[in-house]
């Protein structure tokens, strides 16, 4: 920003920015600018990068007290159920309306983002995290398990947690300590 002296000798605040968006030109490079000349700022390469720019910065500067909005009711489980228990109320008063939100999700979805999400779920990380889930859900569900045991001897079987257990204790659906069965002697040719 310049000061100058006009015609009639009074002090002129002249600012360089203000004229190049005035004229159309971009902030940071001679370029037109996007959008409505005389309003528009920048051209369109530098308005996503300074608009990714602001976006990082606000990010940092109200990190914190973002958290911790999140953690108000992510930690509170009265405040959870409470909000599940009107989303499910609203859900049901409302039939055609969560439909079409399904529908708009659901034609939202690029193939790009499908692909994604499908890679991302495929990675062999994740898919331990699903299946760590899926047992801690299943043991909230089921506090008390009874031990798998043999059908046919009654033997304990060891079992990890990790889909359906085995039903007897020995393999290909035998039991390993039932007596073997008596061989019929062989057939004598008279």
């Amino acid at each position: 920003m310049d000061l100058l002296t006009d015609r009639l000798g009074r002090l002129v605040a002249r600012c360089y920015s203000c004229e190049r968006r005035l004229a159309g030109i971009c902030r940071d490079c001679n370029g037109p600018v996007e959008g409505q000349t005389g309003k528009a700022t920048r051209c369109a390469g530098h308005k996503q990068a300074a608009r990714v720019r602001q976006q990082r910065e606000s990010e940092r500067r109200h990190r914190e007290e973002r958290l911790a909005r999140a953690r108000k009711y992510s930690k509170r489980k009265a405040v959870r159920a409470r909000k599940y228990e009107t989303r499910k109320a609203w859900a049901e008063a409302h039939p055609d309306r969560v439909k079409m939100h399904k529908r708009r999700y659901a034609l939202k979805q690029t193939p790009g983002y499908v692909a994604n999400y499908r890679r991302h779920n495929a990675r062999p990380e994740r898919i331990a995290q699903k299946r760590a889930q899926a047992l801690q859900k299943y043991y909230e569900l089921h506090p008390t398990r009874p031990a798998p045991v043999c059908r046919i001897c009654g033997a304990s079987i060891p079992f990890s947690g990790l889909g359906r257990p085995r039903a007897t204790c020995g393999s290909r659906g035998k039991c390993a300590n039932a007596p073997s069965p008596a061989r019929r002697p062989p057939a004598v040719m008279t």
